[in-house]
Formats: C-alpha cells, sequence, structure tokens
C-alpha cells in the first residue's frame, strides 16, 4: 500500500496537536521490530473481538448472570425494532453523514451478535442488506469529517468478520472494496491526517475503527494491512492515548470520555484478541489505569454528570468501564453500572446505545459473583498541567445517593479540544438534586449554520460569541464584562491538601480573568478559589473562597454568578433562596474587608439568535466594585441554614 505523507489539513473539529509525534513515516515498516505482532496468529474468522467459542462462552454468561441477561434481552428487543427499519440512504446533516454511520454500526453489530447468538436468518439477512447499503454509497465523507468513515469502517468490518462464512461472495466483495476505498486509501492521505494529529477522541475513534477492518482484511493484502495496524498503533501511543494524562482524567470531559474509550478500548481489545497483547498501549499512558475511577467520580447523585466542556448533563451507561474492569479485575468499577442495569438505564436511549452487545463481549462474570461496594475514598484529585482540564470530585456517601453531597471543580484553559471558558468553575449536589449546574454542550449543526467559527478556538472566534461556551454562562467571576483570554489557565494546587489534610474540596489559581495577559493591561491579580464542602450537623455547606486584587489605577466591576434550575429569589442585598422538590438552600455573600456586593437573579436566555434557550434557569449571584489596589476575599455559601 502506498502511503501519502500529508501536508496540511481543514476543517478539523479539535485542535491537532503541534506535536510531530506519530506522523506516520513513508515506506515499508517491518511490524516484527517495532511492536512484536505475530502476524501468524491471526486465524481464521471471526477475529475481531473474538473467536467462534466466545459465542458460547457469552451463551453461558447470560444463563449464569441475571444482570448480564438483562442486557441481552435490552439487545433483543433493539434487534426487532431495528429489523422493521427502512434501508439506509446517503443523507448528511450539515458537513456531517455521522448519524448514518452510527446507525449501520448499530444495525450491523446488533444484528451479527443475534444471529449468532439466536441462528435466526433474519438477522443475517437485515445485516447483510445493511452492509450493501452502505458499501454501495459514492463516499463515506472522508474529505469532510473523518469520523464518518471510522464508525462506518467498524461497523462493516463487525459484519464482514463475524458473517464472514455465511455472507454471500458478492457481499463481502463490495464490503471489501468500501473499506480499501474509504478507509485504506483515505487514513495517510490529507484527509486523515485530520485524525492522526489530534490528541483528541477524533484520533482513538478514527484509529480503532480502522485499525479492526485491517485485522479483518488482513489476509487480503498481508504486508499493507499490517502497516495500517503498526503505522496506526504507533500513532495512536503518541496522540490519542496522552488524553488520560497522568492521573486518569479526560480533558474533553465525561460525554467524551465514553466516545473516545469506547473505541480506545475496542482497538485495545482487538489487537489482545488476536495477538496476545495491546502493542504497548496501556502502558504508553500512565493515567488510562486510573480512568474508569474518574469516570466514576464524574457521576453527581443528582444523575447528572459534571458535564463541562461539550457535555451533555445526565449520566448514561458507561460502556468501556466493563472492558477496564476485567481487564485490571476491579469489580469496584461496575458499581454504578450495576445500579444502572437494575434501574433500566441500559434499556434506554443513551450516547453509545450502539455499542451495547460489547458488554457482553467484554463482560467477566466471574466479577459480578462478588459483593461490590462503593469507593471508600471521597475526593478524587488529578491533572498535572492546565491542558489536561485537571479537576477535583468530592463525593461525601457514594453508596447513597440521598445522602452524598457531592462537589466537582475543574481548571483549564480554553483553547483546548472542546474547552469552555470556565476555568474555576463548579457543579454541586445535594439531596439528589443538582443546585450549582453547567449548562453544557449545545449541538453543533446549529451553530454552524449561523456561520459560528465553532472549531476556531482562537482569541477573537466567533465561538466565544455562544453563550454556553463562554464565561457568562459558567459558575465563575467576570470582571468588567469581558471575554476570559482564550489562553488563561486555571491550576489546581496540589499543596492544598498539604494544608487542610482531609479537605473535601480543592483550590485552583485562574489566570482567566484578564482578557489580554499582559501586565500592563491587567485588571485584577490571578483569583485564587478555593471550593469545598464543610460539614454543619448531619448534611454539609458550599463554601467558596476567592482572593484577588485590583491592579492599581483600576477600579473593576466584579461578578460572581452561578447558574441553577432552583427557584431562586432574592431576599436581601446578600442573600438569594433556592428552593426545588421541597428543598430550600440559601446563597450568601460577604467580603473580609468589609465591601458590599449586591445580589441578583437574572434569566439565562440572551435573545441571540444562535444561542439555545435555557427555560427554568437562572443565573445568581452578586456584584459589586472593587477600588483602585483593594484586595478582596469573597466567601459565597450554599447552606440550608441561614
Amino acid at each position: 500500500m502506498a502511503l501519502v505523507m500529508a501536508v496540511c489539513c481543514s476543517k478539523v473539529e479539535t485542535p491537532p496537536s503541534t506535536d510531530p509525534g506519530g506522523q506516520g513515516q513513508e515506506g515499508e515498516q517491518n511490524p516484527s521490530v517495532s511492536v512484536g505482532f505475530d502476524y501468524s496468529l491471526m486465524g481464521d474468522h471471526p477475529r475481531l473481538l473474538l473467536r467462534m467459542e466466545d459465542f458460547d462462552r457469552m451463551q453461558s454468561a447470560i444463563e449464569s448472570d441475571s444482570r448480564l441477561s438483562i442486557v441481552h434481552e435490552h439487545i433483543l428487543d433493539r434487534s426487532e425494532y431495528l429489523l422493521s427499519e427502512a434501508p439506509l440512504t446517503y443523507k448528511k446533516e450539515g458537513k456531517r453523514l455521522l448519524n448514518v454511520s452510527r446507525a449501520a454500526l448499530e444495525r450491523i453489530l446488533t444484528m451479527s451478535y443475534m444471529y449468532r447468538m439466536t441462528g435466526q436468518e433474519k438477522y443475517l439477512a437485515k445485516a447483510e442488506a445493511t452492509l450493501n447499503e452502505v458499501s454501495s454509497f459514492a463516499d463515506w465523507n472522508q474529505s469532510e469529517h473523518y469520523l464518518d468513515v471510522a464508525e462506518m469502517a467498524f461497523g462493516v468490518a463487525i459484519g464482514l468478520d463475524w458473517l464472514y462464512d455465511e455472507l454471500q461472495p458478492a457481499t463481502k466483495e463490495n464490503a471489501k472494496r468500501a473499506l480499501k476505498t474509504y478507509a485504506f486509501d483515505t487514513y495517510m492521505t490529507e484527509d486523515g491526517d485530520v485524525f492522526r494529529r489530534s490528541v483528541s477522541n477524533w484520533n482513538q475513534v478514527c484509529t480503532a475503527g480502522i485499525l479492526s477492518a485491517a485485522i479483518v482484511c488482513y489476509e487480503d493484502d498481508p504486508s499493507a494491512m499490517a502497516e495500517v495496524i503498526e503505522t496506526l498503533v504507533e500513532n495512536n501511543k503518541t496522540h490519542g492515548m496522552t488524553i488520560y494524562n497522568t492521573a486518569g482524567n479526560y480533558s474533553e470531559g465525561y460525554t467524551y470520555w465514553s466516545y473516545g474509550t469506547t473505541y480506545q478500548v475496542i482497538a485495545m481489545a482487538a489487537l489482545e484478541n488476536v495477538f496476545g497483547h495491546d502493542g504497548g498501549l496501556k502502558s504508553s499512558s500512565p493515567g488510562f489505569a486510573k480512568t474508569g475511577l474518574w469516570a466514576m467520580f464524574m457521576e453527581g447523585p443528582s444523575g447528572q454528570c459534571f458535564n463541562f466542556s461539550d457535555s451533555n448533563a445526565p449520566v448514561y451507561p458507561r460502556l468501556p468501564l466493563w472492558y477496564i474492569s476485567s481487564f485490571y479485575k476491579d469489580a469496584s468499577l461496575l458499581y454504578k453500572e450495576l445500579s444502572k442495569i437494575d434501574g433500566g438505564s441500559y434499556g434506554k436511549s443513551f450516547d453509545e446505545r450502539r455499542f451495547l452487545p460489547l458488554v457482553l463481549v467484554f463482560a467477566d462474570p466471574s466479577l459480578l459473583k462478588r459483593n461490590l461496594y462503593a469507593p471508600v475514598q471521597k475526593v478524587w484529585f488529578g491533572g498535572d498541567a492546565v491542558e489536561t482540564h485537571p479537576t477535583v470530585l468530592v463525593h461525601t456517601n457514594m453508596s447513597d445517593p440521598s445522602k452524598d453531597y457531592f462537589l466537582a471543580m475543574k481548571g483549564g484553559r480554553a483553547s483546548t479540544s472542546h474547552s469552555h471558558m470556565d476555568g474555576g468553575s463548579f457543579v454541586f449536589d445535594a439531596h439528589g438534586m443538582r443546585w450549582a449546574m453547567d449548562l453544557g454542550l449545545q449541538k453543533y449543526n446549529a451553530l454552524e449554520s449561523y456561520g459560528i467559527d465553532l472549531w476556531n478556538f482562537g482569541k477573537n472566534s466567533t465561538r466565544w460569541n455562544v453563550f454556553r461556551l463562554n464565561n457568562f454562562s459558567h459558575n465563575v467571576i467576570t470582571v468588567n464584562k469581558n471575554l476570559y483570554h482564550n489562553e488563561g489557565g486555571a491550576f489546581l494546587d496540589e499543596k492544598f491538601y498539604d494544608e487542610k489534610p482531609g479537605a473535601l474540596g480543592g483550590r485552583c489559581k485562574c489566570y482567566a480573568l484578564n482578557r489580554y495577559l499582559k501586565p500592563d493591561n491587567d485588571i485584577v491579580s490571578p483569583l485564587v478559589r478555593t471550593a469545598e464542602l464543610v460539614q454543619r450537623g448531619s448534611g454539609y455547606d458550599l463554601v467558596v473562597t476567592d482572593e484577588f486584587t485590583a491592579e492599581k489605577g483600576k477600579s473593576p466591576e466584579i461578578c460572581w454568578s452561578m447558574a441553577t434550575e432552583a427557584v431562586a429569589e432574592v431576599v436581601a442585598d446578600d442573600c438569594i433562596r433556592l428552593s426545588q422538590g421541597g428543598k430550600v438552600m440559601y446563597l450568601t455573600n460577604s467580603e473580609a474587608s468589609g465591601s458590599t456586593l449586591k445580589a441578583f437573579v437574572k434569566d439565562a436566555d440572551t435573545g441571540e439568535p444562535w444561542d439555545e434557550q435555557n427555560p427554568g434557569i437562572s443565573l445568581v449571584g452578586f456584584e459589586g466594585k472593587m477600588a483602585s489596589g483593594q484586595t478582596w476575599k469573597l466567601t459565597t455559601k450554599l447552606s440550608e441554614i441561614l
């Protein structure tokens, strides 16, 4: 296979890494030297993620474990719905074919699984029809949105592999032609450069999709397919796997953790099933072994996650935890997943439902026989650099959501992939409800239709005109109604725990308030924010302390703001009453030197045509003006007791 070195790239949805590592090299590679894959182990089909005997293993698991049986029943129910779906046609939404790719993947994976588990011809027929539908497309949108190629390639690879001996020769020929034309012939061109340069979910998704297809098509061109595998594994080590950092926090947030990590574990499992090892992917990232616990801690008792960056708020099944728990033999990582099965979440629509059969592929039934307990630790802290979006996550009682107080705070900067202007922002749950919230994701297609330069993270990008993305919607301090600087960072401070052992919170230093980040334009000194839960009686107060100084010659206007879905009422200049679900909490504010601030409650809708409305959500907080050179120490409390 000829490899074409890319020289440029356009239409990138995630800022590419400037690290030249993993860009791919021209010429032949020797697979036995670089990663140590023994290609004589390929064997017969099926070989992608499992072997034929593994279907018997999965059948036994379903029969022996009630929860895995429930998951299987959900797959069965979904398959009956998918059988009635009309044939797929080529239809883009904006610049994306992604919804079609995902629909194809779900149909092919679900039908292939059901055919292997039941032997019923209707499932084989639907899978084969879908393979032919998408293989006949004129393209897989590789020039505009390469994720579409990756997800389509994985779906086609699964069907081709799991049903290999049952498919008609023409179907196999069509599928292989499509994989070659749209995936293998493009991944090293300018089109594929978008994911190979990217330290993001793009690298993980595209690596796994194309690598899976190369494993399935290996015997058709062994040298070329080995080169695909070797190139992608080496690139993934230096790009995709670095997103877990050293601590395990995923810098693109909760939603993209599930998306990127689902594909990352697919790549690992695909390699391990054939070769017995993953080519060093896990060992390349010290944070990967820790990322499962981070994902658990990100979920609040309200049923909402800490949805920073472009994340949706609802907590959904996190399918990668089935692989991670099995690999590391850590049953505790499934503590919340089993509750989700019991609560019916696995039978509802969720972001990665198309992968549901992989639960049975990855699950280790022996782990489910243990008594599972919630993690004992109460604080998760991690992130060694501002680019990693370091987080501090606190659960006071994860085993009992009704008694669990949840605090989450983040650092980071707005110029990294999927980021918002939210350095120092936080969310807070109590009594099973969210009191301080993040508005989260706004759908991309609608913003792009208004001409928003959504994937430009520069200082003057129109991305920052979007309310949900800029600092005006987040739980932060804003100075003189300025936008934050896109490169302004918020760093979490590990020394906080040396000073306050056992503290249920964290501290960060924020450089994001000054728009220009130049000494002669500074308005206030870098802000030091501490957020922690302080026990009072049987409950906890949320206490946020902000310390900063106005520069000489500056008299800045300060706005401390928080978004909430509680009903809000100003009861005094220093007090706002919040009520929801029969509970009441009070938001109060004081300044140590005696300066006064005035409470406000504002509607969270902007009136701008591109901004999504936020019905029932208010911005609450306090406003005041500093004197030149003055130092403020603001203490803001959210408490059930005045």
